[in-house]
């Protein structure tokens, strides 16, 4: 609120401050954060004094205000100046803006059934998409909005003090007196404690914010870490801002990408059509796929968000399984083709377009009929065999701890064997990218249902994606190759796919991999026919791989040879030299030549130190429970 207090007070600030009307003046001006704008004299007059004639000058006419203003001192009535005063007055103190959002408190399962008991049954997906669009309208409309982002640390208090301060410091100019000095220090000591006050209280009523995102982010704030993601990329030298220019320059970036590594390689050939009608779904496996699903607001193409999927599935499940076995008779829909496509950034400067990757948003429905076949996948008899024991990537009951306990109990055997073991991985540049649907189709073939394998193959074939980026987006763009980061089948059909290369290695050796991270072991009492062998092994390993359509980055190739003692320090890969590591990182762990694990403690030991850091800021204002899960999050991950 603005104040301003005009008037003749017959007190001059400049010289009455220690008479008691002008103690009274400074007074009221500090207890309600006023200042005076008036510098210059305002009355003039002439004074006769014995012998002698002087003017004399005071500032009798006064501005007190809680604001800034502009004063002009220019006409001249009677014995005082008129003194001119403009002030900007202000409806609001903070910038406002308009946002559409969703108001997602009405859609729950008890609006949703009474909406749908009056609307008709779908016969196919279009009809199911458009019942779902008009619950979510509904239910769930869009409303305008208008924020604020104000400034939390500066309160009315704060300002109070601040003001007092800055007044107290214009009295010790004028005055030179140490008394008032004095005082500007304690009221900068108050200022601090209450500016910490004050951010303790607003952390406070964030961290106890039931949304966790909300928490996260003033944990990271708080920490100095950066939580908005890169308002602008480079490419080429040029700097890109603009939402939709950098989603084509992504789109565009992720398309080139795949054509520049596939330029050489043969095209992708047309699937047959024609594959056996595959069984209906029963409802059981309908709820059962269900069940992995949270009810999320977020949604992919077609806007619908699995929230309403769920709990429309869940009150007609019999009309979503109509729908559902309408599509296994039909084929894969085209809608359910196109991805939305989110660049998520990887290490690395986050300017850069190259240290991204590309995650499909698929619609929901569309991952729901994905869990359906991915049940009937994983149902198949010999569904293990397919993935082989060295998989470890997105299997029940197998995680990057179990591929590290195989790793590395494979290596310490042979050592205690009195073997030369050597251990290498291979790099795959854009893995899941590269899966081409007619090699998987034939690779696949007389392993799967042909009925199973039609749906799967008709699933990879004929993609398309878009990028979106605040709300803007690219160009669609056509992809023939791969399978969608995001999707729910995408991971199984690539371990699927690459588990074939273990029957072209020797069986000598032992092949451990996680998703596209592969390590092998070899080993032999001879170093020199390890050599040997570890190449021949690499060189087939790589041409498998190429086989199948994967390009291997050859130059990150890892190679180490465990023991003290090693006599030989290079091996050749596809004609070139490569250097012996001394060290290998294998999903996240540092493994030396000596199992020592040394510089892997020490690259722990530095981790938690930096973020030890950043815990001390945060913790005296943090309840005990909320510090038990940052410490969880934030360092507990880290040895675990």
């Amino acid at each position: 609120m603005e104040l301003v207090i005009i008037g003749d007070f017959n007190i001059d600030p400049t010289r009455d401050l220690n008479t008691p009307q002008g103690r009274a003046l400074d007074s009221l001006m500090i207890n309600n954060s006023l200042q005076q704008l008036v510098e210059a004299p305002t009355r003039s007059r002439v004074v006769s004094r014995p012998g002698l004639t002087v003017l004399e000058e005071s500032t009798l006419d006064l501005i007190l205000t809680t604001e800034e203003g502009i004063l002009t001192n220019e006409v001249t009535t009677s014995d005082h100046n008129l003194v001119g005063l403009s002030i900007k007055v202000s409806s609001a103190k903070h910038e406002t803006k308009k946002v559409s959002i969703r108001d997602w408190v009405g859609l729950t399962p008890r609006n949703v059934a009474r909406v749908i008991s009056v609307l008709p049954s779908p016969s196919d997906l279009l009809e199911l998409e458009v019942i779902l669009l008009h619950v979510l309208e509904k239910l769930a409309p869009f409303r305008v909005i208008r924020t604020r982002v104000p400034d939390n640390m500066i309160n009315p208090k704060v300002e109070k003090i601040k003001k007092k301060r800055d007044r107290l410091y214009r009295m010790y100019k004028i005055s030179q007196d140490e008394h008032y000095l004095h005082k500007v220090r304690g009221e900068n000591r108050r200022l601090k404690r209450m500016i910490s006050s004050e951010t303790k209280r607003i952390f406070q009523k964030k961290a106890e914010s039931a949304n966790c995102k909300s928490f996260w982010q003033m944990i990271n704030q708080m920490q100095g870490k950066v939580t908005n993601k890169s308002p602008e990329i480079i490419q080429d030298g040029m700097v890109i801002s603009c939402p939709e220019k950098m989603a084509n320059c992504f789109a565009d970036h992720f398309e080139g990408k795949i054509k520049k590594l596939t330029e050489t390689m043969p095209s992708i050939q047309q699937i047959p059509h024609g594959y056996e009608k595959m069984d209906n779904f029963s409802l059981k496996e309908l709820e059962d796929a269900l069940k992995f699903f949270k009810t999320k607001m977020s949604s992919g193409p077609d806007g619908i968000p699995m929230r309403l999927v769920r709990f429309y599935t869940q009150k007609r499940p019999q009309l979503v399984l109509v729908v559902f076995n309408d599509i296994l008779n039909k084929g894969f829909p085209n809608s359910w083709r196109t991805a939305k496509v989110t660049p998520v950034p990887k290490k690395g400067d986050p300017k850069n377009i190259s240290n991204f990757r590309p995650v499909s948003n698929l619609s929901s429905l569309s991952k729901l009929f994905e869990r359906c076949i991915l049940h009937l996948l994983m149902a198949l008899p010999n569904y293990n065999a397919l993935l082989g024991d060295h998989q470890h990537g997105f299997r029940p009951h197998h995680s990057t701890t179990s591929c590290l306990m195989r790793l590395k109990d494979e290596i310490c055997e042979k050592l205690d064997s009195k073997f030369h073991v050597l251990a290498y991985s291979l790099d795959l540049s854009a893995a899941f990218d590269m899966l081409r649907p007619d090699t998987f189709v034939d690779l696949m073939s007389g392993k799967i249902p042909t009925g199973l394998l039609g749906m799967l193959g008709d699933f990879l074939t004929d993609r398309k994606f878009y990028v979106e980026i605040a709300n803007k987006c690219s160009a669609l763009k056509q992809i023939d190759r791969g399978c969608p980061q995001g999707s729910v089948l995408g991971p199984v059909l690539f371990n699927l796919y690459t588990g074939v290369i273990r029957d072209k290695l020797p069986q000598e050796v032992m092949l451990t991999s996680y998703a596209d991270d592969s390590y092998v072991v070899v080993h032999d009492k001879d170093p020199n026919i390890l050599i040997s062998r570890a190449e021949n092994c690499i060189s087939t390993h790589i041409g498998g791989l190429e086989a199948i359509g994967m390009k291997v980055n050859e130059a990150k190739t890892e190679i180490i040879l465990f023991g003290k003692n090693r006599p030989i320090t290079q091996v050749t890969v596809k004609g070139a030299r490569v250097e012996m590591k001394e060290c290998i990182k294998a999903l996240g762990v540092q493994i030396d030549k000596e199992l020592s694990w040394k510089d892997h403690v020490a690259t722990l030991k530095k981790r938690i130190l930096s973020v030890i850091g950043g815990v001390r800021m945060v913790r005296n204002k943090l309840t005990r429970t909320q510090s038990t899960t940052v410490v969880t999050a934030q360092v507990f991950s880290i040895l675990y």
